[in-house]
């Protein structure tokens, strides 16, 4: 777990690892068997103080991020909407049905990126009947 003071380089850091794990499975991995990520990310204040231990710090927002990760497929990067609204780049985030504690979520994969695949012209768009005006 990673705590970061800008939404834009959370996102870009998970998206850095899930790139990059093809990569690492194919030339540095020597376990028997490939490694698997899943990633979340979500937005708000944890109040931390100096004498907080970070390892019994909870939080609603951290509570919501770990289980983005946890429902979230194998080698993808599930957010809130509110982080998703906040982003500068959206592209490759696809709206997912499945809600996250009361949380629409979006979804990124390397294997829908315009950065993996330069031959895929238009990323996959919303689901029929998921329209999200917030989502522009």
């Amino acid at each position: 777990m990673v705590c970061f003071l800008d939404v834009d380089m959370a996102v870009g850091a998970g998206q850095a690892v899930l790139r990059e794990l093809r990569r690492f499975n194919l030339n540095q991995n020597m376990l028997r068997s490939r490694i698997a990520v899943r990633c979340g990310v979500n937005a708000g204040e944890v109040p931390i103080f100096e004498d907080s231990k970070l390892e019994k710090i909870a939080h609603r927002v951290i509570d919501v991020t770990g289980h983005m990760q946890k429902h979230a497929s194998p080698n993808t990067l599930w957010l809130s909407a509110q982080v998703a609204n906040h982003l500068g780049d959206k592209s490759g985030f696809n709206p997912v049905e499945q809600q996250v504690d009361g949380h629409r979520v979006y979804e990124w994969s390397p294997r829908v990126s315009l950065v993996e695949q330069p031959r895929l012209l238009i990323a996959p768009g919303p689901k029929k009947g998921n329209a999200d005006p917030t989502w522009a």
